[in-house]
């Protein structure tokens, strides 16, 4: 029996959070987005909002150091802008977008 896949090309997002405290775009709103996978591999704790600048609370998304977020389809998949913040410059983050 063979399954059926199909090819994604992934668009390397990851970065680094450039001024402390100050919301910065990670993916801009993408009505084909159907995967995003965010992973936080720095020491600060970052948050990830959609369609709103990102905050360092609710209602922002918190990813502590190590921590991944993913949205794949045929689940909810939100296309909307993806912002993300951290406490400090540098902090990075590893993020594809499919």
């Amino acid at each position: 029996m063979r399954g059926r896949f199909r090819t994604v090309h992934y668009e390397d997002r990851s970065g680094a959070i450039v001024a402390g405290g100050v919301s910065q775009e990670l993916a801009a709103e993408n009505p084909d987005r159907v995967s995003l996978l965010i992973q936080n591999v720095g020491a600060d704790t970052l948050w990830v909002a959609f369609e709103l600048p990102a905050v360092q609370s609710a209602p922002s998304f918190r990813l502590e150091p190590g921590a991944f977020f993913r949205m794949e389809a045929p689940d909810f998949v939100d296309r909307s802008a993806v912002t993300i913040i951290g406490p400090n410059a540098g902090a990075a983050f590893v993020a594809r977008e499919a």
